[in-house]
């Protein structure tokens, strides 16, 4: 298992922003974020972040997040942005489990999210009930105001 602490620095207008994200469960590894992408929705700039938490050598999660910086200046990272069918949400999330029966003789490539910035889609892997990791991919486009499921 990994530990990450992260701490979120942005701009509003010539003043330089941090916040530090802090769990409140004990032995919470955290994640790291590895790619940042933002998209404009009514008028509003909204920054996807995609992160990993690595939980032991075979386990993973992975996710991408909705953030925003709001008018008064501070960091919404709780901004939701997708639409699922159970409602709009603020992240995509999934576990990779490399040990799992199903995935031991399956010549897993890519399990980590794509983020195609010219079709403003994001590309999860499909995983089945059993834990196996697919090569098909559940995407979610952008139409202008979500993120919704093609």
């Amino acid at each position: 298992m990994h530990f990450f602490k992260n701490v979120y620095q942005y701009k509003t207008g010539n003043k330089v922003q941090s916040k530090t994200v802090d769990s409140d469960m004990e032995g919470d590894p955290k994640s790291y974020f590895y790619q940042i992408n933002d998209v404009i929705s009514q008028n509003k700039k909204y920054y996807l972040a995609q992160g990993t938490s690595i939980l032991s050598s075979g386990l993973s999660s992975h996710y991408v997040q909705v953030f925003s910086i709001e008018n008064d200046g501070t960091l919404n990272d709780n901004a939701q942005l997708i639409k699922t069918q159970t409602g709009i949400k603020n992240q995509l999330r999934y576990e990779v489990d490399l040990t799992a029966s199903s995935n031991r003789n399956n010549e897993i490539r890519n399990y980590k999210i794509e983020y195609d910035k010219k079709n403003k889609i994001i590309s999860i892997p499909l995983i089945l009930d059993d834990s196996k990791v697919t090569s098909k991919k559940i995407r979610y486009q952008f139409k202008g105001k979500y993120f919704e499921k093609l």
